[in-house]
């Protein structure tokens, strides 16, 4: 299957261009091309002949041949014979994977090569901006954090700090119940919530507890949701 965009490359207008032939009949013979390629997985086609037999080119096989070659979908071997050009690179998923398994002989070593390395480069370089470039994902349940706990950098650190530690002790943390924790930490002042959700992850509660004054590890209750209780049945201490 063509790839998106190929009507519009350079190439194949090239090759609409050299066979004077409308669109959709040099779409086909590429299809046809293609297709040959794929179900041999392997890029290696043959001669002139070969090439007008692949492609079901009506008129002789050198103008296809020597069309496809000018416009670049094809290439010429050193023995004379041609391959479809870069295949391992563009061909579908399956069709990539197929040739890998395909143990390889002298005959299908020029066709079935790994892909180069400039390639692999602009891959791997092309991934790592998209990464650089990629937006931080917002803290958990940003959205309902109320501004006067919003505006502190630390509390939204030390809250995305504790969702976390709720999350690796498979303790979820929903909507609702974080509604209510928030409205609640809000209630206590930014100070006070500092110190809660600070104290609670430190003691690996899946609740928030303000610390007693006296530094003991009693604590007062400030919000909880227990996973054994229903939110709606829950109120705050």
């Amino acid at each position: 299957m063509a790839r998106a965009g190929l009507l519009d490359h350079r190439k194949f207008k090239k090759l609409v261009y050299l066979l004077r032939e409308p669109v959709p009949h040099c779409l086909g013979y590429l299809e046809c091309l293609w297709t040959v390629a794929y179900q041999a997985r392997s890029a290696f086609i043959g001669d002139f002949l070969d090439i007008g037999l692949a492609t079901q080119f009506p008129g002789e096989p050198e103008k296809i041949c020597n069309a496809l070659a000018a416009a670049g979908f094809i290439d010429k071997r050193p023995d004379g014979d041609f391959e479809v050009h870069d295949l391992a690179e563009h061909a579908p998923r399956h069709v990539q994977l197929a040739m890998k398994r395909r143990p390889m002989s002298a005959h299908q070593s020029f066709s079935e090569r790994p892909m180069s390395a400039h390639r692999a480069s602009i891959d791997h370089e092309e991934k790592r901006r998209e990464e650089k470039n990629k937006e931080p994902p917002l803290p958990p349940f940003f959205e309902i954090i109320p501004e006067s706990l919003k505006s502190s950098p630390e509390f939204v650190q030390l809250w995305t700090d504790w969702n976390t530690h709720c999350r690796e002790k498979k303790s979820k943390v929903t909507k609702t119940a974080a509604t209510k924790q928030l409205a609640k930490l809000a209630e206590w002042g930014l100070s006070r919530a500092l110190a809660a959700v600070k104290h609670s992850t430190a003691n690996g509660w899946t609740g928030i507890f303000e610390p007693k004054p006296n530094g003991t590890d009693e604590s007062n209750h400030v919000c909880r949701v227990p996973s054994d209780q229903k939110v709606a049945d829950w109120t705050p201490t």
